[in-house]
């Protein structure tokens, strides 16, 4: 899938998707703009002409990530479908743009950028909550979601563990890719911690307990 296919071909756009391209995969600390130049067979000239700075030029590449992801999503929710179908999608296009996306990418942000950062997560943030409240709102007109989770604590729970798939710290400590942790808090959303046997378990003995023991 490309992603990127709704952008007009031209220098600055093919300067814009290397450094995309590079930056996410490899981090951009230790890439120069005599390497993107380079890479590119452009001048350095042509380089600074569209971006002043690799700062700059960082800033974009995340602002490409931002308006990309918003515009397909936005895409996704005026769909003719139900919201379990429209959840898969988002699903899978977060897949496609997370597999790239490197821990080194994270951590350069974290570390040498962190105003872009700190806008890249309240932006995830504020959209996802925005995203999540229409699609439980759908779902429950649909009965596809149970009525009795309100939609706040939802959205609180899912945010705060998507931190971690944001996480380079979490990620290079446990050994997951941002695909993979997204993965399985996603999973663990819809489906649950139990299997279909011990969810049974769970309530007959929850109820079982409540009688033997105060807990008032």
């Amino acid at each position: 899938m490309n992603l990127f296919s709704h952008l007009e071909v031209n220098d600055r756009n093919k300067i814009l998707l290397f450094a995309h391209d590079v930056f996410t995969r490899e981090g951009f600390q230790k890439v120069s703009m005599d390497e993107v130049a380079s890479q590119l067979g452009m001048s350095k000239k042509t380089i600074y002409k569209y971006f002043d700075s690799k700062d700059i030029l960082i800033s974009q590449v995340c602002d490409l990530r931002i308006d990309t992801i918003k515009s397909k999503i936005d895409q996704i929710l005026e769909l003719d479908t139900d919201c379990i179908s429209k959840f898969e999608l988002i699903g899978e296009l977060h897949a496609n743009f997370t597999k790239d996306c490197s821990q080194s990418f994270l951590r350069d942000l974290k570390i040498h950028t962190p105003d872009i950062m700190a806008k890249f997560e309240k932006f995830s943030i504020e959209f996802t909550s925005k995203v999540l409240n229409k699609l439980l709102n759908q779902g429950k007109k649909e009965n596809l979601i149970d009525p009795k989770y309100p939609n706040s604590i939802v959205i609180e729970i899912f945010n705060a563990a998507m931190l971690c798939t944001k996480n380079s710290d979490f990620l290079i400590a446990h050994g997951f890719s941002m695909k993979e942790s997204f993965e399985f808090v996603t999973d663990m959303l819809f489906t649950g911690l139990l299997s279909n046997e011990s969810r049974k378990r769970y309530k007959q003995n929850s109820k079982k307990l409540s009688h033997q023991i105060d807990i008032a």
